[in-house]
């Protein structure tokens, strides 16, 4: 069975971005101008409930449960989308899927999955930090397993083990402190049944509605965390509406090089936010749609908006727009688009094409 649970950690070094040098193993003071350095623990389809530190009973997670108590936690984390290419090329250019190139998991043989174009801006075009990386070949990638709950379980645990020796390796090299680390998942928690495991049993994504590949929250809502010491304040959270385009400008915004923050990225930056100087937009929407799925989103404030084609294959073909309370309704039960339409009053809207398909609106009613 495929978890791969670290299937991306993006060691990222922005002093390189700079000509800067790392500080030496014996842990000489940094300059004040230094940039830190970035890691990026990024999981495959790890749900918000399969870590012992956001609720999970079967899952051991001390060192990922220490990492969330040193930082600042997002509750209303978005992934990119509800599956992975798609959701990993809104982490690395800053579009959100309305925009970015890359909208599914669609397949290109015998390469594997279809790549952005090399000539892409992203966070890989500065200074090419990610180094290389293994291409995904394609396939399901499960394998016969005797015993999915156990062996699910063992994976996290052992991610945590491999989280924790990384964390402790830079503390050892008294790097720590010149380090911003991120935590987060690709999407929701893996529906019932693939690879033999139950999900469901596990709760791993808590009282969230569906799973990975869904429009609803369980396919899109992820766990998150950010750690600076000292910087980045721990034990705190915030509420407010964030998603994978955020994480392009807030880095860069953090490293000293928001002058560098492509002007056509959906996402705004964090960095005040996460350095307790301002609080966090509430004014924040976020847009979501899987053309594989045929389905759209769009969350604004309290109110989520869904809506899915209403013919094979063509967003265009537009079905009828269901209605979520967040606020009052987390799992998503009640759609309550009848009882609402002034929240769903239409704008003026291009027609849907492949550059530009057409969205959702969703909007706080009137006083």
């Amino acid at each position: 069975m495929r978890v791969g649970l670290i299937a991306a950690l993006l060691a990222v070094s922005l002093a390189a971005v700079a000509g800067l040098h790392m500080a030496s193993a014996g842990g000489d003071k940094s300059p004040p101008s230094r940039r830190p350095n970035i890691v990026f623990f990024l999981c495959d389809d790890l749900g918000t409930g399969d870590l012992a530190c956001l609720g999970s009973q079967d899952m051991k997670t001390p060192n990922i449960d220490a990492l969330f108590a040193r930082g600042t936690r997002l509750s209303r984390h978005w992934a990119g989308s509800s599956v992975c290419a798609p959701s990993r090329c809104v982490l690395l250019t800053g579009r959100h899927p309305g925009h970015a190139v890359i909208r599914s998991n669609r397949e290109v043989k015998p390469e594997g999955q279809a790549s952005m174009p090399a000539d892409e801006p992203s966070l890989a075009s500065y200074g090419r930090h990610f180094g290389d990386e293994e291409s995904y070949l394609g396939g399901r990638g499960y394998v016969p397993c005797r015993r999915p709950l156990t062996t699910y379980a063992a994976m996290i645990t052992r991610m945590d083990r491999e989280v924790g020796r990384i964390v402790s390796l830079l503390d050892e090299l008294k790097l720590t402190d010149d380090t911003i680390f991120v935590f987060s998942s690709d999407n929701g928690g893996t529906m019932p049944g693939m690879g033999g495991l139950d999900t469901k049993r596990l709760r791993s994504n808590g009282r969230l509605r569906d799973w990975k590949g869904s429009p609803y929250e369980g396919g899109l809502r992820v766990p998150a965390v950010a750690v600076w010491p000292g910087r980045i304040p721990a034990g705190r959270v915030i509420d407010a509406l964030t998603g994978f385009e955020n994480w392009l400008p807030t880095l860069l915004d953090l490293a000293g090089l928001a002058d560098r923050i492509p002007r056509d990225v959906d996402g705004t930056s964090l960095a005040s936010a996460f350095l307790g100087k301002a609080a966090a937009s509430e004014e924040r929407m976020l847009y979501r749609e899987l053309t594989e799925g045929t389905w759209q989103a769009a969350v604004d404030g309290r109110w989520k908006g869904i809506r899915r084609a209403a013919g094979p294959q063509r967003l265009a073909e537009r079905g009828p727009v269901e209605l979520y309370d967040l606020t009052a309704d987390p799992s998503e039960t009640k759609n309550v688009a009848d009882r609402h339409p002034v929240v769903l009053q239409p704008d003026a809207e291009e027609p849907a094409t492949d550059d530009k398909p057409a969205r959702p609106r969703v909007k706080e009613p009137a006083a």
